[in-house]
């Protein structure tokens, strides 16, 4: 990233389920249903739509280290880590 000053990511959309949709400066885009009493799921697919990775709130829960490293990992790389 070109930028060193972090700038928080907006949704686009907001959709109707209560869920979210980020899209990244790299072209992934992160959805996730869910609010204030937290999400059920993370799905990442990159700049062309194609999934590469998906995670169920339990797994996060079991493994919070080891799941966020893999979804923050995906998200930069834009691809599966």
């Amino acid at each position: 990233m070109a930028n060193t000053i972090m700038e928080p990511i907006l949704p686009r959309t907001q959709p109707k389920d209560g869920g979210v949709l980020l899209v990244l400066d790299n072209g992934v885009r992160l959805e996730s249903r869910g609010g204030p009493d937290g999400a059920d799921y993370i799905l990442l697919a990159d700049a062309k739509g194609v999934q590469i990775g998906y995670w169920l709130a339990v797994q996060w829960a079991e493994e919070p280290k080891k799941i966020m490293g893999q979804i923050l990992l995906t998200a930069a790389r834009g691809y599966p880590s």
